[in-house]
This record gives structure tokens, C-alpha cells and sequence, in this order.
């Protein structure tokens, strides 16, 4: 079902965040996983620095058309519910507590309505790093994962407090796919009909949470630069950037927790 999100997004050029959440912000770096990139929680300040030039200034709350994607999944009595919950609780919309009866008939849209985008200027970020150096002291990690190519830095968001989620019956037969899913406690008053075969689950909340991303890859060039930065040479290096797509934002909490075994057999969690 991630694949399918990402997929959806991909249309208009966004990566995904596996949970929708309100502090992705423009200007914040990434690191690359094995199947994904995770926040480093800093803005690139705290890893470049110049002299000449200011970081871009990021647009907050710029208007957009809504995001909309279709496509058809199947289900059956073992995982129509799992799958449909877990899709629910990804768009924020809330969690099913009840048996559903969907097959693989049904179509699936989502739609995040009344968009926002906060971005920054792409050239003006090309300007910074171009006339940027990084920071040195206490630089070692992240140093190795930038001279890699390892990092990124966000340059866009997309995000909505107003998710919908449709469940139709592509054959256009009378599914009475309402009378499937009424009664759902934590969701049941979201619901709309539109006609014997279509439902819609919808969820305004209060929050605008960011559902997607642009990134920019920060390219090494020149490996000399190292050497020059820390007295071993005399090379001169750069930086450039790549739009990169295909990516999937995952922080931790997207990741299971992990046990760890004890001396008297049982577990703890990290």
C-alpha cells in the first residue's frame, strides 16, 4: 500500500512521508537508508555556512490545486480490513473498529483538498552552496555521508488538514458499500454517500500536515576539496544539486520497535 502512495504522488512530481506529520519543513536535511531518507532534525545552516550569501527565504502557504489519485486494490475477507486501516491511519482519517466485506471490485481515490506548498527558490539555494563551506568542527559523521553524496535537503512541501478517501464499486453495481463500513465507531461521522455504490471518509482536521516532499540530492564533486579543507592539499571542490524522486520520508516512528532479550528470557522495548 506505500508503493501505491508513493505512486499516486509521483504524478506530480512529490516523494511520499510514510506519516503525515506538521514539522517537515523546507531547508531541512535528509539522510539516506537503505529504502528511504530519514530527517537529521537541523536546517542546512547548521551544516554549511557563508559569508556572501543568506539562505533562501522559504514561501510559506502558497495555494495549490487539490492532489488527487485513483486506483484499484483488491481485498479479500483476510486483509480487507488491515490494509484499509492501515491506509486510513496513514491519511489521517482515522482507524476501523469492525468487520468490512470489500473485494477486489472496489477503487480507491484519495484527495487531499485545499493544498498549501512551502518551498524555496532553487536557484538562490544553487547561490548558497555554491558560496557555502561546511562547518568543519565536530564534523564527522556527517562528513563522510556528505563527501558520499548521502544528504539531502528539502526544497518543497505539500500539506492539507483535509484528506478524503472514496470507496467505490468500479463494476458500478449496487455495493451498498455505506451499509459496510456505518457503524464504525472512531469514523462513522465522516461519512458521506454519494450514491448506493460510493462512500466517502473524510477527516478536516485542525492541523495542516505535510503529506509530501521535493528534495534536492547535494552532489560532491572533486574529492580534492577534502583535502585542501583539512591541510592536505591543495584542491578546490563543489557542491551541486539534483532533484531526486522516488524517495520515501520515514522518521522514527515508522520503524518498529525493537526487543531487546534479557537474562531472564523476557524482553524490554527499546
Amino acid at each position: 500500500m506505500s508503493k501505491l502512495l508513493k505512486n499516486f504522488l509521483a504524478d506530480y512530481g512529490y516523494n511520499i512521508v510514510a506519516l503525515p506529520k506538521t514539522d517537515i519543513k523546507p531547508l531541512f536535511l535528509l539522510c539516506q537508508e537503505a529504502d528511504s531518507v530519514s530527517p537529521l532534525e537541523s536546517s542546512l545552516s547548521e551544516l554549511f555556512t557563508s559569508d556572501e550569501l543568506a539562505l533562501p527565504t522559504v514561501m510559506n502557504n502558497n495555494a495549490t490545486a487539490d492532489v488527487i489519485g485513483s486506483t484499484a486494490v483488491s481485498f479479500d475477507s483476510e486483509t480487507g480490513v488491515s490494509v484499509l486501516s492501515w491506509l486510513l491511519d496513514k491519511l489521517k482519517l482515522g482507524k476501523l473498529q469492525g468487520k468490512m466485506n470489500l473485494d477486489s471490485n472496489k477503487v480507491l481515490t484519495f484527495k487531499y483538498e485545499q493544498v498549501k506548498e512551502d518551498k524555496i527558490d532553487l536557484v538562490k539555494l544553487d547561490g548558497y552552496l555554491s558560496t557555502a563551506a561546511p562547518v568543519t568542527k565536530g564534523f564527522n559523521t556527517f562528513k563522510t555521508k556528505l563527501m558520499n553524496s548521502e544528504l539531502y535537503v528539502i526544497n518543497s512541501v505539500l500539506k492539507s488538514n483535509t484528506c478524503t478517501l472514496t470507496i467505490e464499486d468500479k463494476g458500478g453495481a449496487s455495493a451498498e458499500v455505506e451499509a459496510t463500513i456505518k457503524g464504525i465507531a472512531e469514523i462513522s461521522q465522516n461519512i458521506k454517500s454519494n450514491s448506493s455504490n460510493s462512500v466517502t471518509i473524510t477527516n478536516p482536521g485542525t492541523e495542516l500536515l505535510v503529506f509530501a516532499f521535493k528534495a534536492q540530492h547535494i552532489l560532491y564533486k572533486k574529492a580534492n576539496f577534502w583535502d585542501k579543507l583539512f591541510g592536505a592539499g591543495e584542491g578546490v571542490g563543489a557542491f551541486t544539486i539534483k532533484n531526486e524522486t522516488g524517495l520515501v520520508y520515514k522518521g522514527p516512528e515508522d520503524y518498529p520497535t525493537e526487543h531487546l532479550g534479557v537474562l531472564d528470557g523476557s524482553s524490554v522495548d527499546l
